[in-house]
Formats: C-alpha cells, sequence, structure tokens
C-alpha cells in the first residue's frame, strides 16, 4: 500500500512539474527560433550596410499584406515599402551604417515570433535611431517580416 501511494506521489508530482516546465516555455522562443531571426536580421543589417536595399527587402513578406508602419502611418505591400525605402534612402550618406539591437524575442509559436528593439543609422552628419517591433512568420519555410512598426 505504502508503495502504491509513493508511486502515486511521484506521478502527481511528475504531472505537476511537467505543466510548470510548458507553462514557463510556453512564451519564451526556442533556440533555433531565436537564432534563425537573429542571423536573418544580421544578414538584413549586412545587406543595408552594402547599399542593397534588395537584398534587405528579402526578409520582409512579398505579399500586398505586408504591412509597415513608420512616421507617416501604415502602408501595406511589398514593393510600396521597397519603393518607400530607396525614396528615403537614396544616396550611401543617407544609408549610412545600420545596426539593430534586439532586446526581445518572443514566441507565438512554431512558426511566428515578436521582436522588439532598437535601430541606429550611423552617417556622418547625424545618427538616427529608434525602435521596432516586428512580426516574423514561417511562410514557406523561410522566416518573413509579415508586419513592421518602426520608428
Amino acid at each position: 500500500m505504502q508503495r502504491v501511494m509513493k508511486y502515486r506521489v511521484l506521478i502527481i508530482t511528475a504531472m505537476v512539474l511537467t505543466a510548470a516546465c510548458i507553462s514557463c516555455t510556453k512564451n519564451n522562443p526556442s533556440q533555433s527560433i531565436r537564432m534563425e531571426i537573429n542571423q536573418a536580421m544580421q544578414a538584413q543589417q549586412d545587406a543595408w550596410n552594402r547599399g542593397d536595399v534588395e537584398a534587405f527587402m528579402q526578409y520582409y513578406w512579398n505579399d500586398d499584406s505586408l504591412l509597415f508602419i513608420g512616421l507617416k502611418g501604415p502602408t501595406y505591400g511589398w514593393k510600396t515599402t521597397l519603393d518607400n525605402y530607396k525614396r528615403g534612402y537614396d544616396t550611401p550618406e543617407k544609408m549610412g551604417v545600420l545596426t539593430f539591437h534586439n532586446h526581445r524575442i518572443d514566441s507565438l509559436g512554431p512558426d511566428a515570433a515578436n521582436v522588439f528593439g532598437e535601430w541606429k543609422i550611423q552617417r556622418t552628419t547625424k545618427a538616427i535611431g529608434g525602435y521596432y517591433t516586428l512580426l516574423w512568420s514561417r511562410k514557406d519555410q523561410q522566416w518573413k517580416i509579415t508586419q513592421d512598426h518602426t520608428n
């Protein structure tokens, strides 16, 4: 009888610990999601610093539903976002040197993550920068930005 009680206590304890572990990890991104998104953002940063806006844009969802919210409000579409980047950063001096610093990457499941961080563009005249919230979604086995709110 004591043996049965010990097993029941062990089983209940294991179940409670398993539930607690699942609860703790639910909102924490897996290491691979964090690594993949950080690698994608490093590639974006490198493309920008080469002056290659098209390569920078490869990490945005190429769809009319892409949402970009900037200082002038929301715009939709990959092409519109590309055109806005090209118009706003039309010289190497304006592009400067971009750096990203991610503060948080929150997993929203196996195929989505929310990223909060800071951006900075160092220019010869004056640095600019701000904050971003990016919704990354896995599209066709690749991570893509589907929503970008940058100020």
